[in-house]
Parts: structure tokens; sequence; C-alpha cells
């Protein structure tokens, strides 16, 4: 397994929100939110992270999580989406596309 395999979780739990610049860490893969306050989460630029790249934001509370993406996210300029349960996106290198939502 080399390092590039080392994927992390990360948990933001009650009363523990993501901070404003709150972007995953290179080696994160499932960030799983369960605060109970509306938050944004923000991609990675795609180009810092190898073409197939995916994330996996998980909702599991009862408010909002909006996702923002500086790049281009489904052909949209600094796209957002607010998933209700999960959002899967893949990167290409160069922007992010959503691969499925609930």
């Amino acid at each position: 397994m080399s390092g590039a395999d080392n994927h992390s979780y990360t948990v933001r739990k009650n009363n523990t929100p993501f901070v404003i610049d709150r972007t995953p860490g290179g080696n994160d893969c499932v960030l799983i939110y369960n605060a109970n306050n509306s938050q944004t989460a923000y991609l990675p630029p795609a180009a810092s992270l190898p073409p197939g790249r995916m994330l996996y934001f998980v909702n599991a509370s009862s408010s909002t999580l909006t996702i923002l993406c500086t790049d281009q996210l489904d052909g949209v300029p600094g796209g957002s989406r607010a998933p209700a349960t999960f959002a899967t996106f893949v990167s290409d290198g160069a922007n992010w596309w959503t691969l499925g939502t609930g």
C-alpha cells in the first residue's frame, strides 16, 4: 500500500462546525457532517488531485450542508450542491463532476 492509498475520514460532530475555509485534506475521502447548524464545505481545486479522485460527503444531520467549488462543478463555474443525505464527486484533473446525490 502506498501513501496515496492512505485515506482518512473526517467527522464534524454536534457543536463542531466546519471552519469557513474547510477543504478536504489530501488524504480525506469521506466527510461525514452531523453538526446541527448549516455549514459550507469546499471541494479542493481539481488540479491539486489526480484525475479520478473521488470525495464523498455525508450529511447526517437535519441541517443544510452546502458544498462549494471554485472550479467548475458539472460544467457550472463555482457550482454548489446541498445534498439531503450524501453526494459523491469525482475530479477529472481540471473540474469536478457529481456522480450521485441522495
